[in-house]
């Protein structure tokens, strides 16, 4: 497994569009009209979707996945987020357990 190629060029909206995707409908496929429909009408914000498929959130063609259906459960999507980074970036893990603390100066 390597370390998905997916990004954000900004991480600022990244709180509020999982907030939004926590508070809407689960669509049938999520594309970018559903995410102008959630209020993210930016180019950039559109790279939030290969970030969700690399998560296991949604499938290649951007269905909502089973972990997509769990996130919207605020009491477990802390977790559900988790889950989804470590499993995406399990090899980024694997030479750094904690590779979520930021580095030192």
């Amino acid at each position: 497994m390597a370390v998905p190629t997916s990004y954000l060029v900004a991480s600022k909206k990244t709180r509020d569009i999982l907030s939004a995707i926590q508070t809407a409908q689960a669509p049938k496929r999520f594309t970018f009209g559903f995410l102008e429909s959630l209020g993210f009408k930016s180019t950039n914000d559109r790279l939030i979707i290969p970030v969700l498929k690399s998560l296991g959130f949604l499938t290649s063609n951007g269905d909502p996945t089973n972990r997509y259906f769990a996130f919207l459960d605020q009491t477990r999507a802390p977790r559900v987020l988790g889950e989804g980074i470590r499993e995406a970036y399990a090899d980024l893990f694997q030479i750094n357990r904690k590779a979520y603390e930021p580095l030192a100066d």
